[in-house]
């Protein structure tokens, strides 16, 4: 007996994604109509037929939520990021009833899949994004798909480039005010959209209070912050160092410390407690990764539910100035 193809079957052998052949069995506007007509054609062939209960369940709600977090698994072990961003996303979806569905994958490449399943099979009712990229493949998948998402670490009030912009802002002039007028600032991945905003806004603002500002990127980790530090130290001077996260700012604190006799401001772009406890206390922007949350949260559940959730207000990052700048 020839066992019937499944929609990962018939999507493999025609070169298209799951998504796609799913919408076009379904008989959704997603697809082109040639592209529709064909994979109808060639699932008839091959003996495909709906399976009532499993459509049934794919229509329903699931009253989930999905996360698909890549090279997670480390991360969560080392940086307090993602547990106090999840923290404020649970605020919002227990008290309406819905569920987090977190997935931890190991490549870019493997998190579109995963959508891709969530699509075809109906596993959750919306997505909430993290580290939006250069050139990001996945809202467009999202919305060919009909499934609702929300960016993680959006304001309600400013769009992610405002939003930037004041942040920079409070570091700049903190900067201007200490009378430095060299910086480096370690980002993060080069490839994550918020990064280079970051760098370019740094660079602008730095450059109009007379700071001269030389960017370079790394992984988020104390290796990588101690790499970069040392890479440009070898080069160059610099009197402060920006780094766009806890990890990256311990790291070049570490660096800094091994070279006697030399006096290097430090600022981190995140705060946490490895920044308030550390051996050096780091100045920090106490941006509220739980209120994030919170805000992509209320975001998802008012498109993909239609609940009406108010929208939550916006509070300025404060610099919290400890040791390691003054």
């Amino acid at each position: 007996m020839v066992e019937k193809p499944t929609i990962a079957d018939i999507a493999r052998e025609l070169g298209l994604s799951k998504s796609a052949v799913s919408n076009a069995l379904r008989g959704l506007p997603q697809v082109s109509v040639d592209t529709a007509a064909r994979v109808k054609a060639y699932a008839l062939e091959r003996g495909w037929r709906p399976n009532a209960a499993a459509r049934a369940l794919s229509l329903a709600r699931s009253d989930n939520v999905g996360i698909a977090l890549v090279q997670a698994e480390q991360l969560l072990r080392s940086e307090p990021f993602y547990m106090n961003a999840i923290a404020g996303i649970e605020r919002v979806l227990s008290p309406n009833g819905k569920n987090l569905l977190l997935r931890t994958i190991e490549a870019a490449d493997d998190e579109l899949a995963v959508y891709e399943s969530w699509i075809t099979e109906g596993r959750v009712d919306g997505v909430i994004l993290f580290d939006p990229r250069l050139h990001d493949p996945r809202p467009r998948l999202l919305m060919q798909g009909q499934l609702p998402f929300a960016v993680y670490g959006e304001s309600s009030t400013l769009s992610p480039t405002e939003l930037v912009v004041e942040e920079t802002q409070t570091i700049v002039e903190h900067l201007a005010s200490r009378g430095h007028t060299n910086a480096l600032f370690i980002g993060g991945p080069g490839n994550l959209a918020h990064e280079r905003d970051r760098a370019d806004q740094l660079v602008r603002l730095s450059s109009s209070r007379g700071i001269r500002v030389v960017a370079t990127n790394n992984d988020y980790s104390i290796e990588g912050g101690r790499k970069a530090a040392r890479d440009a130290f070898g080069s160059a001077q610099f009197s402060a160092v920006v780094a766009s996260s806890d990890l990256l700012a311990i790291g070049a604190v570490a660096e800094v410390s091994e070279h006697p006799g030399t006096s290097v401001a430090v600022v981190s772009w995140d705060d946490s407690l490895l920044c308030q406890y550390s051996a050096h206390p780091l100045t920090a922007l106490d941006r509220d990764h739980g209120h994030y949350g919170e805000v992509a949260a209320t975001q998802l559940l008012n498109s993909a539910y239609s609940i009406g959730l108010p929208d939550l207000p916006h509070y300025p990052s404060r610099l919290m100035v400890r040791a390691s700048s003054l």
